[in-house]
C-alpha cells in the first residue's frame, strides 16, 4: 500500500484525526500542542498520527492536502487545515460546530453518507472550495483565493 493509500485510509477511517508532531499526551511542536487543547476544549475524540515516527507519513500528508505545513486537521474526510485555521475556527465558534457534528453523525461527506450532507451556514450546499474561501477570506485573502483557483 502507498502513503497516499495509508493516508486516504486513515483520514477515510476516522471522523477527526490530526496528523502532528508527537501525541495528543506529549505534542512535539507548539502548534500540536495548541491544535491537540483546542480540539479538547470542544470535547473532540480524535485520532491522531505522530509524523515524527514515520518520515514517509510526514513528507505524504503534505502531498496528499497541499498543505506545507504540520498540524493538519481532517474532519469526516475533509481537510480543515493548520493551527491558525483551526485557532480561527475555534475563535469563532465553528469549530465546536464541526466536532459535534462530526461526532454526532451530523456531518456527511457525500460518498461516506451517514445521514444528509455537511451544511454549513452561508454554503448551500457541499462545496469545499466555498467554505474554504469563506473560512479564509477574512484573514488569509491571497491564500483563499489561490486555493479556489487551484
Amino acid at each position: 500500500m502507498s502513503v497516499q493509500d495509508r493516508i486516504r485510509q486513515q483520514v477515510t477511517d476516522n471522523n477527526i484525526i490530526l496528523f502532528m508532531k508527537g501525541t495528543p499526551q506529549f505534542p512535539q511542536c507548539g502548534f500540536s500542542g495548541k491544535s491537540v487543547q483546542l480540539l479538547q476544549a470542544c470535547g473532540a475524540k480524535f485520532a491522531s498520527v505522530n509524523v515524527l515516527a514515520d518520515p514517509e507519513i510526514r513528507e505524504g500528508i503534505k502531498e496528499f492536502s497541499n498543505w506545507p505545513t504540520i498540524p493538519q486537521l481532517y474532519i469526516k474526510g475533509q481537510f480543515i487545515g493548520g493551527c491558525d485555521i483551526i485557532t480561527e475556527l475555534y475563535q469563532k465558534g465553528e469549530l465546536q460546530k464541526l466536532v459535534t457534528g462530526a461526532q454526532g453523525s451530523i456531518l456527511a461527506v457525500p460518498g461516506r453518507s451517514r445521514g444528509n450532507d455537511v451544511q454549513y451556514p452561508g454554503c448551500p450546499s457541499w462545496r469545499p472550495d466555498f467554505f474554504r474561501a469563506k473560512v479564509f477570506s477574512s484573514t488569509y485573502p491571497r491564500l483563499a483565493q489561490l486555493w479556489t483557483n487551484s
